[in-house]
């Protein structure tokens, strides 16, 4: 039986730590692999799962991507940030901005350099966004 995104999301929610960092960095790095329209779609789907969350399961997915992000080379990581951009844009903005406050209440958790990293990316995106 097939799960689906959102049973997928919770039950990463559930995992320890390092199960969850092992598991979301193979779905980042699966994302990364993909072309860019597929990429689109199932990062869609994957932050439809995340958007359905209740708010503390939610962090925790959010916090471990974050880090993860901020761990990856400049190129992937500014394809994938990107591409989440895009792919979220079809969810309302209440959602949006749960899920933007949580991503930078855990760059500001992460310990230097990843917090620079993360927050410099985000700068640049938001700047790119018209945002």
């Amino acid at each position: 039986m097939e799960m689906s995104m959102k049973d997928m999301a919770a039950a990463l929610a559930k995992q320890p730590e390092a199960a969850r960092r092992t598991m979301l960095g193979d779905r980042l790095e699966s994302f990364y692999t993909m072309p860019e329209p597929e990429r689109e779609k199932a990062m869609k789907m994957m932050a439809e799962g995340v958007y359905s969350l209740p708010d503390d399961d939610m962090r925790k997915l959010v916090a471990t991507r974050t880090a993860l992000l901020a761990e990856l080379p400049e190129g992937k990581r500014k394809a994938l940030m990107m591409t989440h951009m895009k792919a979220v844009q079809a969810f309302p903005e209440a959602q949006r901005m749960r899920e933007m406050k949580m991503v930078q209440e855990a760059a500001a958790a992460l310990p230097e350099p990843h917090k620079t990293t993360i927050m410099t990316a985000l700068q640049s995106m938001m700047g790119g966004m018209g945002g």
